[in-house]
């Protein structure tokens, strides 16, 4: 009979369905070597260069934020302490998130 379809055929179909996703999925999740340097590029570019020293990004009363690369997280919080100092209050320590340089933002409490 025409216009039916059997079992094999149908197991056919299907098999050839998923055989498509599949290569579908797996071209569309490569990446070419040129795509990785692109987007490490970018992050770099976002994040900014990280400098050897520890600088204060912003000061506005007693709120303090500092960039500073990792691992020189003691001189961030030194440099936070000697700013909350001038007023006669203490550093606490907030936010802190590190992707390539570290950011750390302080308040001054008395």
């Amino acid at each position: 009979m025409k216009g039916v379809l059997n079992m094999n055929d149908m197991r056919k179909g299907m098999l050839l369905f998923i055989l498509m996703f599949i290569l579908l999925f797996l071209v569309s999740c490569s990446s070419s070597e040129d795509e990785l340097a692109k987007d490490k590029n970018v992050l770099e570019d976002k994040i900014g260069e990280c400098d050897k020293e520890v600088k204060i990004i912003k000061a506005y009363g007693d709120d303090i934020r500092i960039r500073y690369p990792l691992g020189q997280e003691s001189e961030a919080d030194e440099v936070a302490r000697e700013w909350c100092d001038v007023n006669g209050k203490v550093s606490v320590k907030g936010v802190v998130s590190c992707q390539g340089c570290c950011y750390t933002s302080y308040m001054c409490k008395q």
